[in-house]
């Protein structure tokens, strides 16, 4: 039976319960006895700790403060949630929602910490152009293709991607597999949130390939505009959410060039045959046929409805399809998480300021097995009293999982060390420079703090004779 933790706050549960949108039957369905939890009958163990950490998106130390702590207050916390004046407010009731905006937040504060102490010039500015205050959506276009200077061909949504990167955008792709990013096609297509330094951009990876870059350009036009917003069909909106949609498609098919390979060629001939020559859906091109006036009312309602059948009967070819390709975990990887992400936590591995665990951990990689892998470690050999210790140090110091500094395993070797007068060995360096926040100490840094003797791995190796 694991060790109970009696020093839990029930108010603190039940707020991160609430926060999330979460009620008390759905989270039963992981925690049967989150009520007996709740109302202070029973104390739950760290196993059951960890699970409602999992699902409110917080560590697991919240749940033994004394108030929750500011940082982990969705709604002063994570200012976003007033930000999306353009969203119906009803979307964030989805906990799966708040979570993701949640994660990509604190991902962003990683890269934002992360590039602090590294060596590298980058400042994550948001340079877009500046629009007047009621700007053209095709003249903006314009602009934004000089900017990230577009050539006249097709462009992957992976060019435009790394053209809107560049200009300092963080983008994240929700996943297609079951776990903490992945949403259905009808939760959202995508949304942005603004800020001057290192916006970011979420596109649903479930909505169809070919409408991706349509949907990373219109969360480009509200960041443009200065704005958050979280793109859903049939947006909440209309007005904003029409000028988008215009900005997007004259970015992706500028009126000369559409209006140029239209000429001579039935309706449903033109959306088809053209679409691949503009990287977009033919539904993308049909919309933007009918906002140039290529395109009289009534053909344009015939081709959408054909269109949906063709949709509607790939989707139905598709559900039969047993099975499918085998995944590859450091493509999907970098491909979910983005250039500047990836970058970022992998300079921090080569300058040693993360070790390679935690910097496996913060891309949704599987640890190495190796035989001092502190999770094989955390999972077999920490007794209790180490446990409970362990639970005070992650709160002392602010443990979370985007954070520069420990891990929960960490913590947990630590806390042995303090409680059985051991010695911790790391692969980690000295902090000379301390930093500002505990939440960023390394293991050397806080065993000084706690008076735990400690060692680097290296020259441990050769005290014992090993190398010469």
């Amino acid at each position: 039976m694991g060790v109970r933790i009696e020093t839990v706050n029930i108010n603190i549960l039940r707020q991160c319960r609430e926060q999330m949108g979460l009620g008390i039957a759905e989270v039963a369905k992981k925690v049967p006895r989150i009520a007996a939890f709740e109302s202070g009958d029973v104390a739950p163990t760290l196993r059951q700790l960890d699970q409602l950490a999992h699902l409110y998106d917080v560590p697991r130390w919240v749940f033994v403060s004394e108030s929750l702590p500011r940082e982990y207050r969705f709604e002063s916390s994570i200012p976003v949630f007033r930000q999306f004046a353009h969203t119906d407010p009803d979307r964030f009731e989805d906990s799966t929602v708040r979570s993701i905006v949640d994660r990509v937040e604190r991902m962003r504060t990683l890269i934002l910490d992360l590039a602090d102490e590294s060596e590298d010039d980058e400042t994550w500015t948001f340079d877009g152009p500046v629009l007047g205050p009621d700007p053209d959506p095709e003249e903006a276009a314009g602009l934004i293709r000089e900017w990230l200077t577009v050539p006249d061909g097709p462009m992957s949504f992976a060019d435009w991607r790394t053209r809107i990167e560049t200009h300092g955008v963080f983008v994240f792709m929700t996943s297609k597999y079951p776990g903490w990013s992945y949403v259905q096609d009808h939760s959202f297509r995508g949304f942005c949130i603004n800020h001057a330094l290192l916006p970011i951009v979420v596109v649903n990876s479930s909505d169809a390939r070919k409408a991706q870059s349509f949907t990373l350009l219109h969360e480009l036009g509200h960041l443009l505009r200065r704005e958050s917003s979280m793109d859903v069909w049939g947006g909440f909106d209309r007005q904003t959410e029409r000028w988008c949609d215009r900005f997007a498609g004259a970015v992706l098919m500028p009126a000369e060039l559409v209006a140029r390979r239209w000429e001579g060629q039935s309706a449903l001939s033109a959306v088809k045959k053209l679409s691949p020559a503009f990287g977009v859906s033919p539904y993308a091109r049909l919309v933007r046929a009918r906002q140039l006036g290529l395109i009289s009312q009534f053909d344009y309602e015939q081709v959408e409805d054909s269109l949906l059948r063709e949709y509607e009967d790939a989707r139905t070819r598709l559900r039969s399809i047993d099975g499918g390709p085998s995944r590859n975990r450091v493509s999907e990887t970098l491909y979910q998480y983005g250039e500047i992400y990836a970058r970022a936590v992998f300079n921090a591995f080569n300058a040693k300021e993360l070790g390679l665990n935690r910097a496996m951990h913060l891309l949704g990689l599987k640890r190495p097995s190796q035989a001092l892998e502190a999770h094989d470690f955390v999972a077999t050999e920490v007794p209790a009293v180490a446990q409970l210790r362990s639970l005070q140090l992650e709160r002392k110091y602010e443990v979370s999982e985007f954070s520069k500094g420990c891990s929960v395993n960490d913590m947990a070797l630590i806390a042995y060390a303090l409680e059985f007068d051991s010695i911790v060995v790391t692969g980690e360096s000295y902090q000379v420079n301390r930093p500002g926040e505990r939440r960023n100490f390394k293991i050397p840094l806080v065993c000084k703090e706690e008076g735990v003797e400690f060692t680097q791995f290296i020259p441990m190796l050769e005290s014992l004779g090993f190398g010469r």
